[in-house]
């Protein structure tokens, strides 16, 4: 059936259920918030940098190239240590998880 053989009677019907199906979801999970105001984000140039944790506004951001590369101002032995994870890693580098960690014990 296509659409032009739809009756304006079927059409109408055809709304009106997805009106009533509508309505009744909208009882059961109410309808959409509305927020009074956004939060205001910091300025990227107000942020601490993750490495030094300077402000980004220190730092010369070279975009010359297809990779941006960030110059920390502070020298790298004054920078903040990265944690040292001394436990295997998973598949995406991030330390493996309590079930790998089974299952390479079961390997070896």
């Amino acid at each position: 059936m296509s659409r032009d053989d739809v009756t304006q009677a079927e059409e109408n019907a055809f709304v009106r259920f997805f009106e009533r199906v509508n309505r009744q979801v909208e009882k059961a999970i109410g309808s959409p918030p509305i927020s009074v105001g956004a939060e205001e984000e910091v300025p990227v140039a107000l942020r601490l940098c993750p490495l030094c944790g300077h402000q980004m506004r220190e730092h010369n951001i070279d975009e010359s190239s297809a990779n941006v590369i960030v110059h920390c101002p502070v020298p790298d032995d004054a920078r903040r240590p990265s944690p040292a994870h001394h436990e295997p890693l998973g598949e995406l580098g991030m330390p493996a998880s309590a079930h790998r960690l089974e299952k390479l014990a079961k390997r070896e």
